[in-house]
């Protein structure tokens, strides 16, 4: 059994229709290029993956930040 980075066996993909609109489309066509991503899907999963970890760790009363050189720079705040 093959395990992905979490060490959770890797489930059957099911297939999914979204509509974009042509701005959203281009937005994550350079999201792809820029990441290297070999898909749209990877692009997606990425983005769920970093989403799930912003809520989770909102929920452990973290704030998520903006640092540079250690300094903290912006704190953000989600709307969602």
């Amino acid at each position: 059994m093959h395990t992905n980075t979490v060490g959770v066996a890797p489930q059957e993909p099911v297939p999914m229709t979204f509509e974009f609109t042509d701005d959203a489309l281009r937005r994550l066509e350079a999201m792809r290029q820029r990441s290297g991503a070999d898909s749209y899907a990877e692009v997606l999963r990425n983005a769920l993956r970093l989403y799930q970890w912003v809520r989770d760790r909102e929920r452990e009363g973290f704030h998520i930040g903006l640092a540079r050189d250690d300094k903290l720079v912006r704190t953000i705040t989600f709307q969602y």
